[in-house]
């Protein structure tokens, strides 16, 4: 997006579980964003730059950022203003499913190996993790 810094992952996964992103935009500072979950912002307290709650990304409908010329509904932002809205529940069950798959097949020798003929290293799964 025109006038944002790159992404980057906030602090260690340790104090930030969820793995926020940060970026400045228009060159006003992180803690200037806001990002608002279903109209309600979502902020820490302690770290105004870190989002209080991350959304996963199931529950996600539509995202929604505004870097500039905010209405009066956005309010609190002053860099960019992230709006999440999630999806509506109904009386039916829905689910998602995910499969990983991660073989030999699938992974290609790096870069550098190809250039001096090194072959790939083999992909060695633990015995329990299967």
């Amino acid at each position: 997006m025109p006038g944002a810094t790159p992404v980057q992952f906030q602090n260690a996964e340790i104090d930030t579980p969820g793995r926020a992103l940060t970026t400045n935009v228009n060159g006003v500072q992180r803690n200037a964003n806001t990002t608002r979950v279903d109209g309600a912002v979502s902020v820490n307290v302690w770290l105004p730059h870190h989002a209080g709650y991350i959304q996963p990304a199931e529950t996600v409908e539509t995202v929604n950022i505004e870097t500039n010329n905010f209405g009066a509904d956005v309010g609190q932002a002053a860099g960019a203003a992230q709006m999440v809205v999630t999806k509506s529940g109904t009386n039916q069950f829905r689910g998602s499913g995910f499969w990983f798959y991660n073989g030999d097949s699938l992974n290609k020798n790096s870069y550098y190996n190809e250039q001096f003929d090194i072959p790939k290293t083999p992909l060695i799964m633990s015995p329990g993790i299967w």
